[in-house]
């Protein structure tokens, strides 16, 4: 799939036309379509990049067709960077390693130290990828952004000829580099709270580090009863994920997020009158 940007600059729209030269911005592997709408971000490290200075947050795969369930070449998820320079592909960007991807556990973890080379002259990276590991993973919803993490769903079709339902993941990561957050911002063990003890794992393998350190999730996997998970929801610092079981008396999959010092308080419903 390919990533276009317009520039709609122009008052006149007849002028309006694809930036970066009439190029994409960024065209990842062959059989990875794109069918959600991308997130986009301000860059939340750089400052002073070149306009437009934003990050596009999107995953790949496709669920339209039933002969899309049986697909199984390799999807991702991307954070690229627009800072006016068109025609990336992969090699323009950061590669995300998994430190765990424990099915079992239902649970995974991300470098969250990984180096993006978004200042250098040479050599400079445009962003960072994450290649979902499960056989027929895909993201076919939106992602959402709160603070510095993106939320993001990933399914995992039944192949089964005659099954509907399957499995899937729930991500947490950085919108600057796709790792796990520096510290904990869900609540994996559902013990009520979100704390480093109870969320966080040792693992080795973190850029810059020897040994073993606690680090924070990136990943929960739905239980298998729950289905396939739709696009994830935030109220407040709940984060709600219906899946595909939902609707046969499966109850929404709900979880406990930290608190956002940058949430916006307030009245979230209001009603509205209308005179006779």
């Amino acid at each position: 799939g390919s990533l276009w940007a317009f520039d709609v600059s122009s008052s006149i729209d007849t002028k309006w036309s694809p930036a970066h030269g009439r190029q994409p911005l960024f065209t990842g592997s062959s059989g990875q379509s794109i069918t959600t709408k991308p997130t986009v971000i301000r860059h939340p490290t750089v400052s002073n990049g070149s306009a437009p200075n934003l990050m596009v947050l999107f995953g790949t795969g496709r669920f339209l067709a039933d002969g899309d369930k049986t697909r199984s070449n390799t999807q991702s998820f991307y954070g690229v960077w627009d800072n006016g320079t068109g025609a990336l592909t992969r090699s323009s960007l950061a590669s995300q390693t998994f430190l765990l991807n424990d099915s079992g556990k239902r649970a995974r973890v991300l470098d969250p130290y990984l180096k993006v080379k978004y200042e250098k002259k040479t050599g400079r990276q445009y962003g960072w990828y994450i290649d979902l590991p499960a056989k027929g993973e895909r993201v076919v919803s939106e992602a959402l952004v709160r603070g510095k993490i993106v939320y993001f769903n990933s399914i995992i079709p039944d192949v089964s000829v005659c099954a509907s339902g399957g499995s899937g993941w729930e991500m947490s990561v950085k919108t600057e580099n796709g790792g796990s957050p520096d510290a904990p911002v869900f609540d994996f063990n559902e013990d009520g709270a979100v704390t480093v003890s109870g969320d966080t794992t040792s693992v080795s393998g973190r850029s810059g580090s020897t040994g073993e350190e606690q680090t924070a999730y990136a990943g929960k996997k739905l239980e298998d009863e729950k289905g396939m998970p739709a696009g994830p929801s935030i109220i407040g610092n709940r984060r709600f994920t219906p899946a595909s079981a939902t609707d046969e008396g499966v109850e929404m999959e709900e979880t406990l997020l930290i608190t956002n010092d940058a949430t916006v308080t307030g009245r979230l419903s209001w009603e509205q009158l209308f005179p006779d």
